[in-house]
């Protein structure tokens, strides 16, 4: 019977989307409400889930890794219970809040709109999308399936998680920035077999969203000097602002007409991503993002906490919320580091003694809650994942680069970093200018107008522009060298973008009608850059099957969509069939790339790629034996006597062989000479090894 997998993939989706809430909104609500953080019990219900949401995806993190830490994997459902039981104690002491009536039920809906909307489009995104017998995941994929494999593994063996894609003959830590996935290795496990790890990530991507505007809102409601002045009004022009990015659709368009397209329209320069994007991309960097910022958001209100036992339970949850950071991306996390401490010195030169005290102390209790992280990092050796973080992270003096024209520099500029470095800041205006849009407009414009605000805007001027400066400055002279991509000037941006993002709602709300035209096509232009950027992620699998473009790394012939179904067939197939530990290899050369294996499988393997993956955790030494026996099964090289052996020794309880691997074209190799415990035209499963006993018992 054809599997119904688009099908599969909404349900569990939106299942794992509901399963959240006990980790991505109650814990940030009750953690506020027993704090009274920022007030929080004389707030409205609409500002109250406005702080308990990014609260919570500060908190839960670093609380489910300290706990599985230092406790058995099974305490972390004893602290979410807690808050479970605690949540409705605090709706019965204070059943209604503020803010009732017919306006408040109005921007009740007008949000709830929103937010259906986001999930909408997030699951539309993120799914797989099937046509007939073709199955097609999107160019997101990419990722996922990296992640997914860390979140299974997690939920298989807690913390400290294990690498799933190196098994040198034992398990090894995994070395990743991985704290957001923790949650969804919860919900994996909550979910039993009705949500899948991806399916897990998928829903806890959706609360990334939701925790992203609404953390926008809380910085405007809470730290914008104008406060609740025209606040749903404001809010509703910086949400329609993440709608919004710079003018990639452009480049992108010329590209189209060369025949060329990419597959993610980010790819064309140095990134500053769409806030669309990095949402749905790298949900764990901005997962990262949205702690550090409701951190901040505390240490800027911290003179509200007047009780001694109140700022301590203030500045726990603020070291909670940073360790969050530190654990979900290194890179933003450092960022956040050197302009948190730029702010500091600021306040300690103007004055403000008590709030440095308070930022510096939850500063040092993130340390010491994340050290346990790092120290894993720093033994688990092997090198730097892809990127993942090291324990002293490779970094190099290097302008951003335009790489339009950075491609074509004579190869003797190259040679020359001092030439490279001078081009590069040469054309950085241009730069800036098309990967910001309207966002670098705003940003100029309140640069030249910061002087003349009151106090209270000069202060909050100046702590936006400390903590934008500091990600401008790192993003843009600084670059992360441990792979090709730069992912310190990505992601350690996102800070700025967020600084740009406030400074433009200003913008929009005092721009003067002389250039009122030129911010129109600015918006226009970068929502039209959105829509671009989701529709190819999306469709971009569908068009290599129809169309004559390059292959990329994606698929060699035009049946990515049939292989791709058959695999995930082959995998879903396979879970009644083998425990979930056991390790089922795939060939480690694969062409494409193995991307369905890390999307469906939800299996360890002893090597993923010829590298074995030890930048991920464990010895690179090992790797080369392995590897070697490994090519041996899947180019034809080995009998079905050395391919038993091969599996018992290395503990692999199957093998799948894919119709790209050589050893499917040699017909009389084991592959054809074994019945299957899973078979198609693209795929076959066959048992070896101790495997062998166990598909006969079952």
């Amino acid at each position: 019977m054809p599997h119904n997998f688009s099908g599969a993939d909404l349900l569990a989706s939106l299942l794992a989307f509901v399963l959240f809430i006990p980790f991505a909104f109650i814990p940030g609500w009750v953690s506020a409400w027993a704090a009274d953080l920022l007030e929080f019990r004389k707030r409205s219900v609409l500002a109250r889930v406005a702080i308990a949401i990014p609260l919570s995806i500060g908190l839960t993190p670093a609380l489910s890794f300290l706990t599985g830490r230092f406790f058995p994997f099974s305490a972390e459902w004893f602290v979410f219970g807690f808050f479970c039981l605690m949540f409705p104690v605090t709706l019965f002491l204070d059943p209604r809040g503020h803010g009732t009536g017919a306006s408040w039920g109005r921007e009740f809906r007008r949000y709830g709109a929103i937010a259906g909307a986001w999930i909408a489009l997030g699951i539309a995104s993120l799914i797989d999308l099937q046509i007939g017998n073709r199955l097609y995941f999107p160019v997101i994929g990419v990722d996922y399936a990296l992640r997914s494999p860390f979140v299974a593994s997690i939920a298989r063996a807690g913390i400290p998680a294990i690498n799933p894609l190196f098994f040198p003959g034992h398990a090894v830590p995994l070395r990743y920035h991985y704290f957001w996935l923790i949650p969804c290795s919860l919900v994996d496990l909550l979910g039993g077999s009705l949500i899948t790890a991806r399916q897990a990530i998928i829903g806890g991507t959706l609360w990334v969203g939701l925790a992203l505007m609404s953390v926008v809102a809380a910085f405007l409601r809470f730290v914008h000097p104008a406060g609740a002045v025209r606040i749903h009004r404001r809010c509703a022009v910086a949400i329609g602002l993440l709608c919004v990015t710079g003018l990639d659709i452009l480049p992108n368009l010329w590209l189209d007409l060369q025949h060329h397209p990419l597959g993610d329209p980010e790819w064309w320069n140095e990134q500053v991503s769409a806030w669309i994007t990095s949402v749905l991309w790298v949900p764990h960097h901005t997962a990262s993002l949205i702690a550090g910022l409701a951190a901040t958001l505390i240490i800027w209100n911290s003179a509200r906490a007047q009780r001694r036992g109140q700022q301590t339970a203030w500045a726990v949850i603020t070291g909670l919320c940073l360790a969050t950071s530190i654990g979900s991306s290194l890179y933003v996390a450092m960022v956040f580091a050197a302009g948190l401490t730029a702010w500091i010195c600021i306040l300690l030169f103007r004055g403000s003694r008590g709030e440095a005290v308070f930022a510096a102390a939850a500063g040092v209790l993130a340390a010491c809650m994340a050290a346990p992280h790092l120290l894993v990092l720093e033994a688990a050796g092997g090198g730097t994942a892809a990127g993942g973080p090291h324990s002293t992270i490779p970094i190099a003096f290097a302008v951003r680069r335009f790489l339009p024209l950075w491609f074509s520099f004579d190869p003797s500029v190259h040679a020359s970093p001092f030439r490279e470095n001078l081009l590069n800041a040469l054309t950085l205006p241009l730069n800036y200018f098309m990967e910001l849009g309207v966002f670098l407009v705003g940003g100029l414009w309140t640069l030249r107008h910061w002087r003349t605000g009151s106090p209270a805007m000069d202060r909050y001027r100046l702590f936006t522009l400390t903590l934008g400066g500091t990600s401008f400055l790192v993003g843009t002279f600084f670059r992360s060298v441990v792979i090709g991509n730069n992912d310190l000037g990505w992601r350690g941006f996102l800070l700025c973008q967020f600084v740009l993002l406030l400074w433009t709602v200003d913008l929009i709300e005092k721009v003067p009608v002389r250039r009122r035209l030129l911010v129109n096509v600015l918006i226009a232009i970068g929502i039209a850059s959105s829509v671009y950027e989701v529709f190819t992620l999306r469709l971009y699998p569908i068009a290599l099957d129809r169309l004559d473009i390059p292959r990329e790394a994606f698929a060699v012939d035009h049946e990515l969509g049939s292989r791709t179904y058959a695999l995930r067939a082959s995998y879903e197939a396979l879970r009644n069939k083998l425990p979930a530990g056991a390790i089922v290899q795939h060939n480690p050369v694969a062409v494409p790339n193995d991307l369905p294996y890390g999307l469906y499988a939800d299996r360890p393997v002893v090597a993923d790629t010829p590298g074995c993956e030890a930048v991920f955790g464990g010895d690179q030494s090992l790797c080369g034996p392995i590897y070697s026996r490994l090519s041996a099964i899947f180019d034809g090289r080995d009998t079905a006597a050395d391919l038993d052996g091969a599996c018992t020794d290395l503990s692999i309880s199957a093998v799948l062989v894919k119709d790209t691997d050589p050893v499917w074209k040699e017909r009389e190799s084991w592959v054809w000479q074994r019945e299957p415990i899973v078979g198609n035209r693209f795929a076959r499963i066959v048992a070896c090894g101790s495997g062998v006993r166990r598909s006969t018992a079952n």
